[in-house]
């Protein structure tokens, strides 16, 4: 009786002392990258999207196997091939926040590898403001897709912090079509992939 009582209390103070142990030897890491995006996808997408700077913040909690959870914000402000028509000028945003994974693995005495995956939600915001035939346009629209991405990088150790170079390739998925009845609705129905190239310090807990 004692001995059927003894072994799940056991079993269970063993598996709380693993979880204690992994969560004490993770390793922590929020960092702050800037960079560019370069557009690749389809030719609507690549031909309306130039080159843009992108900012972004990521969180990862990496286990002592090298394997963990990868959580990430970032904005876009979008540049334009076409800013500018008849007296309007137009403007583009992304907002995009991710959750993934994350494995990590040593290079040398400081250095440090990575990848990383993920999936979230990609907010897209479009608008165009000005004056058409003498009448004042101030028009807009936001759009929710999916987003994915993948990147990796190899930095290295600085006391405390991580100073590392990355290249990613997020991608946007938006399904709203244009609605030619509504002259306020855009057509929000593209697949964007672009290349970033960033650079990261962050700084490890």
């Amino acid at each position: 009786m004692r001995a059927s009582i003894l072994v799940p209390l056991v079993v269970a103070a063993t598996a709380a002392t693993a979880a204690t142990t992994t969560t004490a030897r993770a390793d922590g890491l929020v960092e702050l990258a800037v960079g560019g995006g370069l557009p690749l996808a389809e030719d609507d997408y690549a031909d309306t999207v130039d080159n843009s700077a992108k900012f972004a913040v990521h969180a990862a909690s990496v286990g002592e196997r090298g394997v963990g959870v990868d959580l990430g914000l970032d904005v876009t402000p979008v540049s334009l091939d076409n800013a500018q028509f008849f007296g309007l000028e137009a403007s583009a945003w992304r907002f995009r926040g991710l959750v993934g994974a994350r494995g990590q693995w040593p290079l040398g005495a400081k250095g440090v590898g990575f990848v990383r995956g993920g999936a979230g939600v990609d907010l897209a915001r479009y608008a165009v403001t000005g004056t058409l035939l003498g009448q004042s346009v101030d028009t807009s629209e936001t759009d929710v897709g999916l987003a994915l991405e993948v990147g990796g990088g190899v930095g290295v150790r600085l006391g405390g912090a991580i100073v590392s170079a990355q290249l990613a390739l997020p991608i946007a998925l938006h399904f709203d079509d244009d609605d030619p009845a509504d002259p306020d609705d855009f057509d929000f129905e593209y697949t964007g992939i672009d290349l970033d190239v960033l650079f990261a310090v962050g700084t490890t807990m």
